[in-house]
């Protein structure tokens, strides 16, 4: 019920039944994962603590791994947010999302990983060739490493899947 709740508008209410569900049975790890989703703008810390509870209980759930890592990005924790990623992406490898997350992890590394990122990159569009971000991941890797040429190629494909990608025309302006 707290999901409905918390879609019709009331996320306070939704909260008190993800509570409510958690006291219950504190062997099921959706109500705090699904506390955690409702928490993540306001106490990411708590739902930060909420997703690494959940996983003590479901340690397998790639969704919940990949969730966490979303979130330990937002905290600025990206060797943790990393290894989240790369544990769901071994429990599910279809995850292009993920893979993407941890392109741009890879990226913004210091220094930056672009061998890794390319690699994620080109694992993203193994499983999904229209997703528009997996082809700027792809292009800022070949940018970083001077294939200028791909780089054109990797974001007019972006563009031409997603006209509007605002990110594929930012990083093709730095060539």
């Amino acid at each position: 019920r707290g999901r409905a709740v918390n879609m019709a508008g009331f996320p306070l209410y939704a909260l008190k039944d993800f509570n409510t569900a958690h006291q219950l049975d504190p062997t099921d790890p959706l109500p705090l994962f699904f506390r955690a989703c409702l928490r993540y703008t306001d106490s990411p810390d708590i739902a930060e603590s909420d997703l690494s509870a959940a996983l003590r209980l479901d340690p397998d759930n790639p969704y919940m791994l990949a969730a966490r890592g979303v979130l330990r990005e937002v905290l600025d924790r990206r060797i943790h947010a990393k290894n989240d990623y790369i544990r769901a992406l071994e429990l599910q490898p279809n995850l292009v999302p993920t893979r993407l997350n941890l392109g741009f992890i890879y990226m913004r590394a210091n220094p930056p990983d672009t061998i890794s990122a390319l690699h994620s990159a080109k694992q993203a569009l193994k499983y999904d060739q229209n997703n528009s971000m997996a082809w700027v991941c792809k292009g800022e890797a070949v940018r970083r490493m001077g294939r200028l040429d791909d780089a054109q190629r990797a974001f007019a494909k972006a563009l031409h899947i997603d006209p509007k990608c605002g990110i594929a025309f930012f990083c093709r302006g730095f060539m």
